[in-house]
């Protein structure tokens, strides 16, 4: 006995292993109550038709056993003897690591609950603004629920939050005039997504940048590019810009200029319009009949417009491949020559 009342930083042996003790209590609890949400639990809930039940469990069961472990913290420190100062510490840093535990628990709990409940919901709607408002609904309610949290700790600590505010007005005009610019992102995510010149999944052209959109949030649009890159537009620039919705098209549109040399008689170049006019009518995701045109004479070549249509739009770039490889194919077997910059020095004697 005279071991456990030694006292070491104002504290006994057997406080210190009341301490620990309490500690080491708290996280068995709170494995127990983990596997009590595992196993009775989580069994009973799949007896029932709905899955809302799942997905309470799953999301209690992890932050219950960590509620439970701060708890025990809690009393454990509540057995040592500390300074006033040193105590008060103690309960606001309890309290802060309480206060944001519960906000990033919030946050998870947001998006477990979008991903298990409302994207099937969403899903079985024709409409897709749904699709597009739920990244939008999944930031917002984080955004709140972290100024929320930044609110109480700030309250926790005995300062006036209404006086904090009232001096944030002050500078309120500062503030917006440094970020007009994302405020001009968020009218300009409003505005696409009522107005809805492109939805998730659409293929579409702005500025230098084509690919498939991805995401549409309040500040920016992610599109993926041809090469598998994500594009980040913030939507100020795209609203205002022309905007080509390649899905929307009911072909996609080929346009090619084919230079033949200048020793092609006429005889070769119309076998070459019906060489084109065969490969493309061949093709099973061209439209029939393209369009052909002697062009214009250039520098050093007799050029033909083509023009035909691709019904086949996601893989449009693989299908002008295989009709360009045709085309060259068969005009190596009729000896049709495309040109290349060529010059032809005349000397007078």
């Amino acid at each position: 006995m005279d071991l456990y009342s030694q006292i070491y930083f104002g504290n006994s042996i057997m406080q210190f292993l009341q301490f620990f003790g309490i500690i080491v209590a708290s996280i068995l609890a709170g494995k127990a109550i983990s596997f009590i949400f595992a196993n009775a639990l989580t069994k009973i809930a799949k007896k029932s038709n709905n899955t809302f039940d799942d997905f309470l469990i799953a999301a209690l069961k992890k932050p219950i056993t960590v509620f439970a472990i701060l708890a025990g913290m809690y009393f454990a420190f509540g057995s040592l003897t500390l300074e006033e100062s040193a105590r008060h510490l103690a309960n606001r840093g309890f309290e802060i690591a309480v206060i944001i535990y519960s906000a990033w628990l919030a946050t998870k709990a947001t998006d477990s609950f979008i991903q298990k409940v409302l994207k099937p919901l969403a899903k079985k709607t024709d409409s897709k603004l749904d699709n597009q408002l739920l990244p939008i609904f999944s930031k917002s309610v984080k955004v709140v629920v972290w100024i929320m949290a930044g609110i109480i700790i700030i309250r926790s600590f005995g300062y006036d939050i209404t006086a904090i505010l009232a001096g944030l007005g002050i500078g309120g005009l500062a503030f917006a005039f440094a970020a007009q610019r994302t405020i001009a992102d968020i009218f300009g995510g409003i505005s696409i997504l009522f107005s809805k010149p492109f939805v998730i999944g659409d293929t579409i052209e702005t500025g230098r940048v084509m690919g498939k959109v991805e995401e549409i949030d309040l500040r920016n649009t992610k599109i993926r590019d041809s090469d598998g890159r994500i594009v980040t537009v913030p939507n100020s620039t795209i609203s205002s810009e022309e905007i080509k919705n390649i899905t929307s098209e009911p072909t996609r549109k080929i346009t090619a200029n084919l230079g033949l040399t200048y020793g092609t008689s006429t005889e070769k170049i119309k076998q070459a319009m019906k060489i084109i006019t065969k490969v493309v009518n061949s093709n099973e995701n061209c439209k029939p009949e393209p369009q052909i045109y002697f062009s214009e004479f250039r520098d050093f070549s007799v050029n033909l417009l083509v023009m035909y249509y691709v019904t086949d739009k996601e893989n449009w770039q693989q299908i002008r491949h295989d009709v360009n490889m045709k085309i060259k194919s068969e005009f190596d077997k009729a000896k049709i020559d495309f040109a290349f910059p060529t010059q032809t020095v005349h000397v007078q004697k």
